[in-house]
C-alpha cells in the first residue's frame, strides 16, 4: 500500500479539520482560564501533566515506534490483530507498572515542588500516563490501516470532553490546579474506549504473538533513552525555571506553550498521518523526490504561520490573557520556530527510522538533551523563562543539523537545506526586530515575509498546483 503525497496532504487535512475548531474554542478561552488561574497555579499544571509525558515515554519502552516500524512486514488481517494484540499485552503490563508509582507521589511532589502538597495532582499525573499507555496499540492499528477520518473523529471527541472538563472543573466547581490534570484524565479515558471499541476486532488474547513482541522489544527498547531525551529537549526548561525562580515564571513559560498548540494543530496531524506514507514510499528509489517535496511545503507553511504569530505575539498575549502573564508574550516566537525546527528535523531525520538505525536516532536525541541541559544551565540563571526558550531554539537548532547530517548517509532524498535555513532564519530575525512596531508596520513585515518564501521557493508553488490536481492512487 503505497501512499502519495496527495493522500498525506488529505490524511492530514481530515485530522486538522478535526482538531482545529476545538483548539481554536480553547484558545479562545484562555481569558476564562487566565483569570481563574494565576500564573503560579499554571505553573503546577504544567510541572504535573510534563512528568506525566516523561512517565508515558519511559514506561512505553518505545514499543509504539515498534508497532509502527513492523507493521507493513506483512499485509494481512490476521497480522495486523497479531501485532495489535501483542502491543496491547505489552501495554496493559506497562500501564499497572506506572501507576503503582502513585504510591511515591509525596516523594515526587518534594522532588518538583519542594513540598508534598501537591502529592494528588502527581497520582492524576501518572494516572493520565497509565491511560494513555493503554490505547497505544489500537491507535496505531487505526491510523497505519489509513482510517484517518476514525483518528480525527476520536480527537474531537476527546478535545470536548477535555474542553467542557475544563469549563466544568475551572470555572464552575473551582477545582483549581486540578482541573487541568483531572480534565486530561477524563480525556484519555473516553479517547482508550473508542479506540479499543473500534479497534476490537484486531485485539485477542489468542493472537498475542511474543516471538514478534520479542522482535519489536529489541528493536525499540534501547532507543527508549531517546524518548527520555526527547522529553528533556521538550519539558526540561520548565525544571530548571522552576528551581531558580517560582511556580509563577513557569506559568508565564506556560502561556508561551500554549501559543505553541496553535501551530500543533497542523503539525500533531501532519507527524501523525507523515508515518505511513514515509514507510510505504521507502522500497523504491524513485520516490524520495517526494519527500524532498514535503520538506518543502513543510518549510514554506510552517515558517509562514510562525512569523504570524510571532509578529503578533504582543498583541494576542495582551487580549487572551489578563495583565499578570503580558510578559509572556517575548518567548512565544522563540517557541514558534523552535517546534518548526523539531518538525523539519523528523522530516529529514526519518531515514534513521526507516533504516531502523535504533543506535543513530538514540545518538541524536542524546546530543540534543545534553546540549539542552548545558543551554539551560547557562541561560535559565541569567534570564528566567526567556532562557529557557532560548535553550529550546539552539537545542532543536542543532538536533536538526545533526538528524539530517546522519540521515543524509543512510536515506538521501536532496533535501535543500540551505534553503529551509535561510528561510527560517531571516523570518525569525526579521519578526523579532518587529516585535514592538506598530501593527501597520508588522503587516507590512509580514506581506514581505510571505513574497520573500514565495520566492526563495517559487519553483515549488506550480508543482504543488498540480499535485492536488491529480487523483489520489
Amino acid at each position: 500500500m503505497e501512499i502519495n503525497i496527495k493522500t498525506l496532504i488529505k490524511n492530514s487535512g481530515i485530522l486538522v479539520v478535526s482538531n482545529a475548531s476545538l483548539k481554536v474554542i480553547s484558545f479562545l478561552l484562555l481569558p476564562l482560564y487566565t483569570s481563574a488561574l494565576a500564573p503560579e497555579v499554571y505553573g503546577v499544571t504544567d510541572t504535573v501533566l510534563n512528568l506525566s509525558a516523561l512517565m508515558a515515554a519511559v514506561f512505553s519502552l518505545s514499543l509504539d515506534w515498534g508497532i509502527n516500524t513492523y507493521f507493513y512486514e506483512e499485509n494481512s488481517d490476521s497480522y495486523y490483530k497479531k501485532i495489535t494484540s501483542s502491543g496491547l499485552f505489552f501495554f496493559f503490563i506497562s500501564a499497572l507498572a506506572c501507576a503503582s508509582l502513585a504510591f511515591f507521589s509525596r516523594q515526587f511532589s518534594l522532588l518538583l515542588f519542594k513540598k508534598a502538597d501537591f502529592h494528588f495532582a502527581v497520582v492524576l499525573g501518572l494516572l493520565v500516563s497509565s491511560m494513555r499507555l493503554l490505547y497505544f496499540p489500537q491507535r496505531i492499528n487505526i491510523r497505519m490501516r489509513g482510517k484517518l477520518s476514525k483518528v480525527g473523529l476520536f480527537g474531537v471527541i476527546e478535545l470536548s470532553t477535555i474542553l467542557t472538563c475544563n469549563i466544568l472543573f475551572i470555572l464552575v466547581l473551582d477545582l483549581g490546579y486540578f482541573s487541568i490534570i483531572l480534565s486530561n484524565l477524563t480525556g484519555q479515558a473516553v479517547s482508550m474506549i473508542l479506540y479499543t471499541v473500534e479497534a476490537r476486532g484486531y485485539l485477542s488474547v489468542k493472537s498475542v504473538d511474543r516471538r514478534l513482541l520479542k522482535k519489536m522489544l529489541l528493536y525499540s527498547a534501547p532507543i527508549t533513552p531517546s524518548l527520555v531525551f526527547n522529553w528533556i529537549n521538550t519539558f526540561l526548561d520548565r525544571y530548571f525555571v522552576g528551581q531558580y525562580f517560582s511556580q509563577r515564571e513557569v506559568g508565564l513559560y506556560g502561556i508561551g506553550t500554549r501559543m505553541v498548540g496553535v501551530l500543533m494543530v497542523l503539525t500533531e496531524a501532519f507527524l501523525a498521518a507523515y508515518p505511513s506514507f514515509a514507510y510505504s514510499n521507502a522500497k523504491k528509489k524513485e520516490n524520495r523526490a517526494r519527500y524532498d517535496l514535503v520538506l518543502d511545503l513543510m518549510v514554506m507553511g510552517l515558517t509562514g504561520i510562525a512569523a504570524f504569530f510571532t509578529l503578533f505575539s504582543k498583541e494576542i498575549v495582551q487580549i487572551m490573557t489578563t495583565e499578570a502573564y503580558y510578559s509572556s508574550y517575548i518567548v512565544i516566537g522563540l517557541l514558534l520556530f523552535a517546534h518548526v525546527l523539531h518538525v523539519l528535523g523528523s522530516i529529514v531525520g526519518y531515514g534513521v527510522n526507516i533504516q531502523k538505525k535504533g543506535f543513530l536516532y538514540l545518538c541524536i536525541t542524546g546530543s540534543g538533551a545534553f546540549l539542552n541541559i548545558a543551554a539551560n544551565f547557562w541561560l535559565v540563571p541569567r534570564y528566567s523563562f526567556v532562557g529557557a526558550a532560548a535553550a529550546t531554539l539552539v537545542t532543536e537548532f542543532c538536533v536538526f543539523l545533526v538528524s539530517y547530517y546522519l540521515s543524509k548517509r543512510l536515506f538521501d532524498c536532496g533535501y535543500h537545506i540551505k534553503r529551509l535555513l535561510l528561510c527560517v532564519g531571516v523570518s525569525l530575525i526579521t519578526v523579532y526586530g518587529f516585535l514592538n512596531a506598530a501593527i501597520y508596520r508588522k503587516a507590512f513585515v509580514l506581506v514581505g515575509i510571505g513574497l520573500f518564501i514565495s520566492l526563495l521557493y517559487r519553483n515549488r508553488v506550480g508543482l504543488f498546483i498540480r499535485i492536488l490536481k491529480e487523483k489520489v492512487s
